[in-house]
């Protein structure tokens, strides 16, 4: 089955020093690492966001932040040159490479794995955009097939079932 290529954004490692974007495309990963400034900025946008008439200029200056990435292998590609072209470090993984990849869904911030050749790619990332990590399930599901594991904690677990509206 051909799924659609897609990105998600927001992920860190090192403290959120490195803030990655992954585009998953039919074939291979390509991981882009801006640095810090793409996150220092979604921050204060986000912030001043919701301060009236300094939350709109705010929001016209710094722009929305990236949500799911799906549709047109265009689109997605277009973003990926875009994000490459400025990138600190950028990774390619052929989708063979990749042998396991999971979602892990805490109460605070979720964590994506992927686990591939040693050495080449940080293992353990912090998904900064809860909202985007749920939307992509479906979507990471069906990419990776009995690769994709979703886990989730206890804690997050017991709210998602009887006090959703905290989950998200």
């Amino acid at each position: 089955m051909f799924v659609p290529p897609f990105a998600m954004t927001g992920l860190t490692t090192r403290g959120g020093l490195s803030n990655w974007t992954f585009f998953f495309f039919p074939r291979e990963v390509v991981l882009c690492d801006t640095g810090v400034g793409p996150a220092l900025k979604a921050g204060f946008g986000a912030g001043l966001r919701h301060h009236g008439a300094l939350g709109a200029v705010a929001a016209a200056l710094v722009g929305e932040n990236y949500g799911p990435q799906q549709g047109e292998y265009y689109a997605v590609e277009h973003f990926c040159a875009e994000l490459e072209r400025d990138a600190k470090r950028v990774l390619r993984v052929n989708d063979a490479d990749v042998r396991h990849v999971r979602l892990h869904l805490r109460a605070l911030a979720h964590q994506f794995f992927m686990n591939v050749a040693p050495g080449l790619v940080p293992e353990k990332f912090t998904a900064m955009n809860r909202g985007e990590s749920i939307a992509s399930i479906d979507l990471l599901r069906e990419r990776f097939g009995s690769r994709f594991e979703l886990s989730k904690t206890g804690v997050y677990a017991f709210f998602d079932r009887y006090a959703p509206i905290l989950m998200r």
